[in-house]
């Protein structure tokens, strides 16, 4: 059973009654957290100024100038300006404390 907390098109926060985790999968990303990594997670992203970092990484190669480090050495999030914003709509609509139970759920994963 899941309890779904927040959902985009491309994107769900829900929490996993069996494990308590919060589970977040955005387009081909999955991050499971307990409570505490969740908020601190939540935080860093809403912070983010997309903007900002599409600015300073003009010049990058990649396609996405949004350039995350997540802990990892040799890994990052790349994102552009509209999936940040999907991103932080996850999390600004979302209420860990009062998760909506949903049996199943569906949403569009794009190849981008």
């Amino acid at each position: 059973m899941r309890k779904t907390i927040s959902q985009t098109e491309n994107g769900i926060i829900f929490k996993c009654a069996s494990c308590s985790k919060i589970h977040i999968v955005y387009k081909n990303l999955n991050f499971n957290f307990d409570k505490e990594e969740y908020e601190k997670f939540a935080k860093y992203f809403e912070e983010l100024n997309g903007h900002y970092w599409e600015y300073l990484n003009k010049k990058s190669p990649y396609q996405r100038k949004i350039q995350l480090p997540i802990g990892l050495k040799n890994f990052n999030i790349l994102l552009n300006n509209d999936e940040l914003r999907e991103i932080k709509q996850l999390f600004a609509d979302a209420n860990v404390d009062q998760p909506e139970i949903i049996a199943n759920f569906k949403f569009n994963i794009n190849n981008n």
